[in-house]
């Protein structure tokens, strides 16, 4: 076949989608799961469910309860996952995400993991534009002035903002005025529900900042995947577009890291703030 074949049509491949499908279904159920609600999770077939279902049992990626006959992952699943684990880290596990991102976009890459004092830059890729945006590693983008720093406040768990609040006097004191606060959390909430945020020229004048989360296993958000660059080449009608790319590149770091289904829908380049 040519190289417009499409890959996704095959049978082999649409089998294998299959079996990730059930084993993901599985993993990230709050209880042991029957062949019927995974079939109608994911639109499938019972019968076809059930005779993937019995290949992974049979190979122990999946164990059956012989009373209630409902699915749980198998020991030959957590082996791999535990295996896995040992060997990826968020620098490993953005690589390939960052690249494809920054050559759909073209604009710089950027890669922060949360800090007391704001999201701290770990990695760039630079863009390809003329000129050169950076964001060199080391920086600490503030929780109040950055996109990424948003993100990382939206997601944060109550212990690590409580940290925050005992040793970020900067915050502490820009919190301090009622009005700062309400409009921070009106940001908050706002990357909460789209899962995302722009900030333009907040920190530095003339620059645009895309940022979305990546979380782990445990849904603990450990980085912000962001899209920098100057305002001209990212101007607001482009936003949507590239938060629909971005968000999927950090979905994607997310779920190599062992995150499940994020809640929020990747937006279209047509739908509005």
């Amino acid at each position: 076949m040519g190289g417009a074949e499409n890959i996704r049509e095959q049978p082999g491949v649409r089998a294998v989608e299959i079996a990730l499908d059930i084993l993901e279904c599985i993993a990230f159920a709050d209880r042991d799961i029957g062949v019927t609600q995974i079939a109608s999770k994911l639109g499938l077939a019972k019968g076809a469910t059930f005779r993937h279902l019995k290949t992974l049992a049979q190979r122990g990626y999946v164990l059956q309860n012989a009373t209630t006959l409902h699915y749980q992952i198998g020991l030959k699943a957590q082996l791999l996952a535990e295996r896995g684990a040992s060997r990826v880290n968020l620098l490993t596990a953005s690589e390939g995400a960052m690249l494809d991102l920054r050559d759909t976009v073209g604009e710089t890459v950027v890669l922060s993991v949360p800090d007391v004092m704001g999201a701290r830059v770990v990695q760039t890729l630079p863009g390809k534009a003329m000129v050169e945006i950076g964001v060199r590693p080391g920086s600490v983008l503030p929780f109040e002035a950055s996109a990424q720093g948003k993100v990382f406040l939206a997601f944060s768990r109550d212990d690590f903002r409580r940290e925050i609040m005992s040793r970020n006097p900067k915050l502490a004191g820009y919190l301090a005025t009622p009005k700062n606060a309400e409009l921070l959390e009106r940001d908050l909430a706002r990357v909460r529900k789209n899962g995302w945020f722009e900030s333009r020229g907040e920190f530095y004048s003339g620059i645009n900042a895309i940022a979305a989360p990546v979380f782990d296993a445990s849904s603990y958000c450990v980085g912000t995947m962001a899209v920098v660059g100057l305002q001209k080449f990212l101007p607001l009608g482009k936003s949507q577009q590239v938060a629909a790319k971005l968000l999927a590149c950090a979905e994607r770091v997310s779920r190599v890291l062992g995150c499940g289904p994020l809640t929020w829908r990747i937006p279209s380049p047509s739908r509005r703030r």
